[in-house]
C-alpha cells in the first residue's frame, strides 16, 4: 500500500487503465478456460481496489 501512496495521481491513474485492461483479458481467459490460476484474477482485483482507495483518500484529503 505504501508503494502505491508514493506514486503521483497521474501514475496511479495510468496504472489503473492498464490494470483494467489486464483484468478484462484475464476475465476472457478465465471464461474460455485458458487461465489456470484464478488467483491472478483475484490479485489484480485487489490491486485495483487499493489504487482506487488511495485516489479516494487523496480526493477526500484523508491522508
Amino acid at each position: 500500500m505504501e508503494e502505491i501512496r508514493a506514486r503521483s495521481d497521474g501514475e496511479i491513474r495510468l496504472e489503473l487503465e492498464t490494470a483494467y485492461r489486464d483484468l478484462l483479458h484475464l476475465r476472457f481467459r478465465w471464461e474460455t478456460r485458458q487461465l489456470a490460476n484464478i488467483h491472478d484474477l483475484k490479485k489484480l482485483q485487489k490491486d485495483i481496489a487499493r489504487m482506487n482507495t488511495v485516489l479516494t483518500e487523496r480526493t477526500l484529503e484523508i491522508r
